[in-house]
């Protein structure tokens, strides 16, 4: 018998950021820097079983005197074979909505292929009861790495989330979080394409969808005049690729309709903005 399954978006809201119906998007799940020297955590962009980044630290380092005066632990994002890390004033974070693309300027270069950064140190002193946070990640408190990585069509940009740990104590005493955390992280399909740091899809906000005759189900969402509108499908909601359906929408109303085809034995249906 078949059966169509259908998400519907939840949240509306306002958008800084320009949506693309091309953008990969991972809503993680977070995790925190590996905290311990010589140990390494990475993000696969494209799903080949291979980090295209690594996440590392290193190890605690500690003055000899007595009461210690200073401790410092440095942490670490390291781009794999060829791909690489954008670079603005020297620094590899950048605040949301920064365009990450071909570099246009000698203040915005990409590194060198597998060139690494620093994204912050965590500096402290027992002796004088001290303790900060570093540049660039300590200035900023959370930020965007721009990066680029080669898939087997081509040039990817994309971006990667990060943020300064939750260091308020927990239950047991000790803080939350010890160290720096990524969030989330996107790329965008089209090859050799410019993304904006932090943009992602923006979904539609979804009616329940309808039977209205056989063989077809009728999406319903709201629109905003003007805007255009890209279904989206996949078959199984663990893979992060959505396929754009062979056709765009242009809001003539606040709402629009569309009636798919029922083909298969289960489907999820999203619709996000078109670029």
């Amino acid at each position: 018998m078949k059966r169509i399954l259908f998400i519907a978006a939840l949240m509306m809201g306002i958008q800084l950021l320009r949506g693309q119906s091309t953008i990969v998007y991972f809503n993680g799940p977070a995790f925190q820097l590996p905290g311990i020297d010589g140990y390494a955590n990475g993000i696969d962009f494209d799903g080949d079983n291979t980090f295209d980044f690594t996440f590392s630290a290193s190890g605690i380092i500690c003055t000899a005197d007595i009461p210690i005066s200073s401790c410092s632990q440095s942490f670490y994002i390291s781009a794999a074979g060829t791909n690489a890390l954008l670079w603005q004033n020297n620094q590899i974070l950048m605040p949301a909505g920064n365009l990450i693309g071909s570099a246009t300027s000698s203040n915005v270069v990409w590194g060198n292929p597998g060139q690494g950064g620093l994204l912050t140190s965590f500096i402290s002193s027992p002796r004088y009861g001290t303790s900060e946070w570093t540049p660039p990640l300590g200035i900023l408190t959370n930020g965007y790495l721009g990066i680029r990585f080669y898939a087997a069509d081509g040039l990817h940009y994309g971006w990667i989330h990060a943020r300064l740990p939750n260091q308020n104590l927990g239950t047991n005493g000790f803080p939350l979080e010890l160290s720096p955390v990524i969030l989330d992280w996107a790329y965008e399909t089209r090859v050799d394409t410019a993304i904006v740091a932090g943009a992602k899809p923006v979904m539609a906000l979804q009616a329940s969808p309808e039977i209205i005759r056989p063989g077809y189900l009728r999406l319903n969402w709201q629109t905003e005049i003007g805007k255009r509108y890209q279904v989206q499908s996949k078959e199984n909601l663990v893979a992060p690729f959505w396929t754009n359906l062979d056709f765009v929408i242009v809001a003539t109303a606040t709402n629009a309709m569309t009636d798919i085809p029922i083909t298969g034995e289960a489907k999820f249906y999203r619709i996000v903005e078109a670029n």
